[in-house]
């Protein structure tokens, strides 16, 4: 099989995500972010520039590693996302 690489970040987020965390990205070497639980903030900031490091809930890849800072908490206030 031919190695295809890209310029353009694979994002995930799904329950799948959540429940293996680290272990996903691991596995899945075709994946550049994972973000855990909630994120509508997480992928905001991701796509904001903000330093991967500093993203709560955002499992990234640096210097060959996979990271993650620390969960966010829940949003309580349903109200602050706009409806679909």
């Amino acid at each position: 099989m031919k190695d295809i690489s890209s310029d353009i970040a694979v994002v995930a987020g799904v329950p799948h995500i959540s429940t293996l965390r680290e272990k996903a990205l691991e596995e899945c070497k075709g994946l550049d972010y994972g973000i855990v639980q909630e994120g509508e903030y997480a992928l905001l900031e991701l796509c904001r520039g903000f330093y991967v490091d500093s993203i709560l809930g955002l499992l990234y890849r640096k210097n060959g590693k996979v990271g993650y800072a620390e969960p966010r908490s829940f949003e309580k206030n349903f109200d602050r996302f706009p409806f679909p």
